[in-house]
């Protein structure tokens, strides 16, 4: 391998420091630059009293994570450092490369200080507090969890309940809400939340006797043309259908020795069962 190559020959050195303000900034911020980049100012090699201004540090590129994804195949992941971050990183030739960073603490002491080192907070104008508030530590213990209070909502900034525009959909907002009977579950459960098989042909039987009209097949994907393909898509409880079958099928149907029981009213569509089935008899 040349030495151009050789990170043995081209790496410098470690360095750490702190990722400036965005903004100074703003292009690369705001999506207006390339890559995952970041000005910072290096400790020991930019001096805390120097008048090279923040907006004229040198960017440094971000070495991304195995998980993180490189963008190829539209797999990646957005990379978090916030302004004031302490990072660590190398230099390779003559770019500054960050490989990670320092979590922040509870003790971090926020000031308005000016000093080119000063600690600063994440939070600008467009990354706002959230549920943790102004908590800003990566460590251990983590963020406190906030808890809500008593009387944290300002009675005056309430939500307004429009109740003509309930009333146009037969809402009546001054009704105390009713709760209506729950209806027993379907299915007899046991106490392991099983069903025993004369409890499962109890119902299924239950089912068979009831000779109220019914609709079947309006949700189904299956056809009559696809049932006969394939005759393993008859279940042992009944198959619907969303067609009605012709004679020819109908035939079919009879030669097979299944019975078919049409939609009432013309509705195309019905069941299909086969003979010994605990619903087919």
């Amino acid at each position: 391998m040349n030495a151009l190559g050789n990170l043995t020959k081209d790496v410098s050195g470690l360095w750490m420091g702190t990722i400036v303000s965005f903004d100074d900034q703003k292009e690369q911020v705001f999506g207006l630059g390339w890559g995952w980049r970041y000005k910072v100012r290096k400790i020991g090699q930019d001096s805390n009293d120097d008048q090279i201004p923040d907006a004229n540090l040198t960017y440094a590129l971000c070495l991304l994570g195995p998980s993180d994804g490189t963008g190829g195949g539209g797999r990646s992941r957005s990379v978090r450092y916030s302004q004031g971050d302490i990072v660590v990183g190398f230099q390779f030739q003559n770019t500054p490369i960050i490989f990670g960073a320092l979590g922040r603490t509870s003790a971090i002491k926020y000031t308005k200080s000016t000093a080119k080192f000063a600690p600063i907070s994440g939070f600008t104008q467009t990354i706002k507090p959230g549920l943790v508030e102004r908590q800003e530590n990566s460590e251990s213990n983590g963020p406190s969890t906030p808890q809500l209070r008593p009387k944290s909502v300002d009675e005056n900034q309430k939500r307004e309940v429009k109740k003509e525009e309930l009333k146009k959909i037969g809402i009546d907002a001054d009704t105390s809400a009713q709760v209506d009977e729950v209806p027993e579950p379907l299915w007899d459960e046991n106490d392991d939340g099983t069903l025993s098989n004369e409890e499962y042909e109890a119902q299924l039987k239950a089912a068979a006797a009831d000779t109220t009209p019914k609709i079947y097949g309006q949700n189904s994907r299956q056809s009559t043309e696809m049932l006969l393909n394939r005759t393993d898509y008859l279940s042992q409880y009944g198959t619907v259908v969303n067609d009605t079958p012709t004679a020819e099928q109908l035939q079919q149907f009879e030669s097979n020795g299944w019975k078919f029981t049409p939609n009432p009213d013309g509705i195309p569509g019905g069941k299909v069962e086969q003979p010994g089935s605990l619903l087919g008899g």
